[in-house]
């Protein structure tokens, strides 16, 4: 019998963990396996990195009360009662610095040693990435439609949010390149920094109940 979990078993929950059960409560009812695959397709290398960890997630879980094996096959698992009920906790809690700023960017990542090309080549690596990043961003736009599809809206406004971080992405290489062959001085920042406040302010929004077309955003 899964045993009762207490408040510090709670709070050693990972959100990696926590993301796995509200995918099993999405999914359900639905084996390890099947989970296991989802995130072994996904897109993103962190989520792909940790499909081996799903079988010990799940029977943490288990052993929590969180999950349980479906009643009318005992192979598969859905979201117990005390599941939703964490899941509703952690989604209306505080979300922490360190989740907030959970962002692995490897191109972001490859800049910081980017004199080691020399221009040129810098200019380059750039373009590539922004034509990656625009792909990218044809695959998010058809994730969100495909949450429609199968008629998950909160889907679709989860989703949208892959939209925006990786327009926001295209936007910052586009911002840079025009930097990125030059001898950079040593004072940087102050007029970067203003140029981008200034391209923020410029941003068109949405209002709530008018149509969004895809361009407005894109």
């Amino acid at each position: 019998m899964a045993r009762r979990k207490s408040d510090a078993d709670v709070r050693s929950l990972s959100s990696l963990e926590l993301s796995i059960l509200c995918l099993i409560w999405l999914r359900a009812p639905c084996t390890p396996y099947a989970v296991m695959r989802m995130i072994a397709e996904a897109r993103s290398s962190y989520y792909k990195s940790r499909a081996g960890s799903v079988y010990t997630v799940v029977r943490r879980l288990e052993s929590f009360g969180l999950l349980a094996p479906d009643t009318e096959n005992p192979r598969q698992i859905r979201v117990t009662p005390a599941g939703e009920s964490e899941l509703r906790d952690w989604i209306s809690r505080p979300i922490s610095e360190e989740d907030l700023m959970h962002t692995v960017d490897w191109v972001r990542s490859r800049l910081f040693a980017a004199q080691l090309l020399p221009p040129a080549e810098r200019g380059r690596v750039v373009d590539d990435a922004i034509a990656g990043l625009e792909r990218v961003r044809e695959t998010a736009v058809a994730l969100t439609h495909k949450n429609e599809e199968i008629g998950e809206p909160f889907g679709v406004l989860a989703t949208l949010g892959f939209v925006y971080e990786t327009q926001a992405r295209i936007d910052w290489l586009r911002h840079i390149r025009p930097y990125i062959e030059r001898e950079l001085p040593s004072q940087l920042a102050e007029a970067l920094l203003l140029d981008w406040q200034n391209r923020a302010s410029d941003q068109t929004i949405v209002p709530p109940g008018e149509t969004f077309r895809p361009s407005e955003a894109l």
